[in-house]
């Protein structure tokens, strides 16, 4: 196989610490990229003047400085319109708090193949047994890999988390560009979305070792006798969390159900196997109850979030029942 030019991109906003350790483990790649784009959003750590300083002395790094945080989705748009005039093949994105073993890249790009979208596993830095994010063989529903050693054994598994230093091809990403209205949890599922309903194969590569260096506490919890993982979301973050979920099944409940591949996206993500109304209060009642089971005493700094989420996801199903659109 002709040999591929790869163009990192790395978001960052005020983890200055982690973003030189993420910067120094891709400059280390066996497989070498021939630029690395930083995007920052509107960091105040120290990390402007540290990106001015290197940029300056390496031609290979390019620092890009919004004047907001824009978030995750517009970060890697602006990241991705900043080299699109330049020749190359595939982009390895990534968020500033993790770090690639030195042949982390080689593994994924060895596994490529056209329309192909390439991951890590993403390991907790402070326990190298334990997988930063578990990993869902959407094969097989019922398999979800926690542990390092146990997903090892596979060769690939059918299933991508972005934007853990994801490999993507450059006609795909320029096709995909990130829907920014997210602002965070939820552009990742957007982008597999739309990917798995152009046919593309979303793969996880065990080979490939990365770690999470701001590894987020992640709840088991029990309600209605089934358990659910439930990330530490802080108040305020909650409601982009809720809202988006209930977006995305608004925005792609019906195509999914048209697509020949929807069991497939189903497995992948729970949240398109329910109808709007039905998940609108299933989730609702969902977040209630594992706030209340998670922080208890401090579950009603959480509700006004929830309040949010459920009145702006309404305004949106709203307007795109008026616009005629996802439908």
């Amino acid at each position: 196989m002709k040999a591929k030019k790869i163009i990192a991109i790395i978001v960052t906003h005020n983890r200055l610490d982690m973003l030189k350790r993420c910067i120094d483990s891709v400059k280390k790649q066996l497989y070498r990229v021939s630029k690395i784009v930083i995007v920052d959003n509107n960091s105040t750590d120290g990390t402007k003047d540290y990106l001015k300083r290197i940029s300056r002395n390496l031609k290979s790094i390019k620092a890009i400085f919004n004047k907001e945080n824009a978030g995750v989705a517009k970060a890697i748009n602006i990241g991705l319109d900043s080299i699109k005039n330049e020749k190359w093949d595939l982009v390895w994105i990534t968020d500033d708090d993790n770090i690639a073993n030195k042949n982390a890249l080689l593994e994924l790009v060895k596994k490529y193949k056209k329309n192909t979208i390439l991951g890590p596993i993403l390991i907790d830095h402070k326990n190298n047994k334990k997988l930063s994010i578990p990993v869902y063989d959407i094969r097989n529903p019922k398999k979800i890999y926690t542990r390092t050693k146990e997903i090892k054994k596979k060769e690939f598994i059918e299933y991508l988390t972005p934007f853990n230093f994801t490999l993507v091809p450059r006609e795909v990403i320029y096709r995909n560009l990130l829907d920014e209205k997210y602002f965070i949890y939820g552009e990742e599922y957007d982008l597999i979305t739309r990917l798995l309903l152009q046919g593309c194969k979303l793969l996880t590569i065990p080979k490939s070792e990365t770690y999470c260096l701001n590894q987020k506490k992640l709840y088991k919890i029990k309600i209605f006798k089934k358990h659910f993982f439930f990330p530490d979301v802080k108040p305020g973050r909650l409601y982009y969390f809720l809202r988006n979920q209930i977006m995305l099944n608004i925005k792609f409940k019906a195509a999914i159900e048209r697509s020949k591949n929807k069991d497939l996206i189903k497995n992948y993500y729970y949240i398109y196997k329910y109808n709007y109304t039905f998940f609108l209060i299933a989730s609702s009642v969902f977040f209630i109850l594992a706030i209340i089971k998670i922080h208890k005493n401090r579950s009603l700094t959480y509700f006004p979030d929830i309040l949010r989420a459920i009145i702006d996801a309404n305004l949106f199903y709203i307007k795109s029942r008026v616009l005629k659109i996802h439908t």
